[in-house]
């Protein structure tokens, strides 16, 4: 089964189409979400916006992004800790302590396997483990981590002998860890944040680097982990239009679609684009070609 990764919808004016236009121009974070671009009205927009994600919504909680997060950067008795108040309404939800020997969260305000706010695992565990990328986070298929000690993402372990040395790493690059929170109103939403745990020398044997958090504005709703990021968009002179991104998964040519639709209601059917053009960058980086689009606007999503 193929498995989708979605791209935030944003809306990018283009008055000049004299030359090619890189996303560099704009913020980090929107260059990450950003598949969206209008070339003019009668070119049409490139958006990806699967009716299940209308309502995912960034957060600023752990931000700007990318932060790195160290010991001593955050609050607490070894300036450990980060709070997350994920809708910025003033509560927290969640503690990400970033520790030498450990990096662990938190759920706030309840117990670490009940919640109200709790992190989410694909498959029951005493430590957290991420989601597949494409994969729905939901009120039907959502596992709580559950461990005496908050939600491990990594740890090191101490030997006689040896010292100190690396017990284990559940995020080694870059991917979706998924929690569920309630909002002012008591209601739950499901969402993710995009992290990867880098381990070092002493005297900070571990760091964190947080690249993104969402969660779907609906409540009750599912949302769709994604670590796809968007490097650069680029229009051409003949307006076909290039496309570089980088996925945390190998994947092979062959498996790449490009699929467009009029409207983003559940209701109209996503087509393959024809003349798409994939080609590998090396590691986990691509690029696609497509053709200079036309017509009403279109919204696209690139699966795999």
């Amino acid at each position: 089964m193929s498995r989708q990764n979605p791209i935030r919808p944003t809306h990018v004016n283009m008055k000049d189409q004299k030359s090619s236009h890189q996303t560099g121009q704009f913020s980090p974070e929107l260059q990450n979400r950003l598949l969206a671009y209008t070339t003019a009205a009668s070119l049409g927009a490139f958006m990806a916006a699967p009716a299940a994600e209308a309502q995912v919504t960034p957060s600023a909680c752990l931000g700007p992004y990318p932060n790195l997060l160290v010991r001593g950067d955050g609050t607490g008795y070894y300036y450990t800790y980060h709070y997350m108040d994920v809708e910025g309404t003033g509560a927290y939800n969640f503690l990400l302590n970033v520790d030498n020997f450990r990096i662990n969260i938190t759920g706030l305000n309840g117990t670490n396997a009940t919640g109200p706010n709790a992190v989410l695992s694909p498959a029951t565990n005493n430590y957290v483990v991420p989601w597949a990328n494409g994969a729905s986070i939901g009120p039907t298929n959502s596992f709580v981590a559950r461990n005496q000690y908050g939600y491990w993402l990594a740890s090191d372990t101490y030997t006689v002998g040896t010292g100190f040395g690396y017990k284990f790493n559940n995020f080694p690059t870059t991917r979706s860890m998924g929690f569920s929170f309630a909002d002012t109103n008591g209601l739950t939403h499901f969402g993710y944040m995009n992290i990867q745990v880098n381990t070092h020398k002493a005297p900070k044997d571990f760091s964190v680097i947080v690249t993104g958090v969402y969660y779907n504005a609906t409540p009750n709703q599912p949302i769709v982990a994604q670590t796809f990021v968007v490097e650069s968009i680029t229009l051409s002179p003949t307006n076909s239009v290039l496309i570089k991104f980088s996925t945390p998964d190998t994947v092979s040519l062959s498996a790449f679609q490009v699929q467009a639709k009029t409207t983003p209601d559940a209701s109209s059917t996503w087509t393959t684009v024809p003349g798409a053009v994939f080609s590998s960058l090396g590691g986990i980086q691509y690029q696609v070609v497509l053709p200079a689009p036309g017509g009403s606007t279109q919204y696209f999503r690139i699966i795999y």
